[in-house]
């Protein structure tokens, strides 16, 4: 019976160094605000590389959370990375670029934040992800126009490729979306 105590408080003593261990290892995450980075909350800017930039590091350091603080921040596509997560405080916004040349194709498809193959992902908080349509497809109809963009046999569906998405997240896993709207 010793011999059976001893073990079990050496099992337990391990589970709870393990748990610990992880527990404070959760408590020292990495977070970066953007605004701090050096993020430009005019609407106007495209924050483009230095969002990119901070996904790169963040997820190169196992991971962590970005924050984007109230603002408006405008942003060409971005690529997202495993252990990342971008969070939106309220109050903040993440504006799409309008300029459909800025949007390059992913696997068919055009997307303001997208992923391939990636895990453990998220996009959290109060804040609005907002890819600005209406101007996008304003700025595609002045590409047309211009011969900028040709017509081809998609545009039986109207637009080129297909809607160009805020979100799009191809062969992920662990992959969570966390709103704190509604909760008190």
């Amino acid at each position: 019976m010793k011999m059976f105590n001893r073990k079990m408080a050496c099992s337990f003593t391990s589970i709870l160094m393990l748990f610990l261990l992880t527990s404070t290892q959760a408590q020292r995450r990495f977070e970066v605000n953007i605004a701090r980075a050096g993020a430009v909350a005019d609407g106007e800017t495209d924050n483009a590389a230095l969002l990119q930039s901070l996904i790169d590091q963040v997820s190169k350091r196992g991971g962590g959370r970005i924050i984007f603080p109230p603002g408006n921040f405008m942003t060409s596509p971005i690529e997202m990375k495993s252990g990342v997560e971008l969070h939106l405080q309220k109050g903040s916004r993440l504006l799409g670029s309008t300029l459909t040349a800025t949007y390059k194709r992913f696997e068919g498809r055009t997307a303001l934040i997208y992923a391939k193959g990636q895990r453990d992902i998220s996009i959290s908080g109060d804040g609005i992800i907002d890819g600005q349509g209406q101007e996008y497809m304003l700025d595609l109809f002045r590409r047309l126009r211009s011969g900028e963009e040709k017509q081809d046999s998609a545009w039986l569906y109207k637009r080129p490729g297909g809607r160009s998405l805020n979100i799009w997240f191809f062969n992920c896993r662990n992959v969570r979306y966390l709103s704190e709207i509604g909760k008190s």
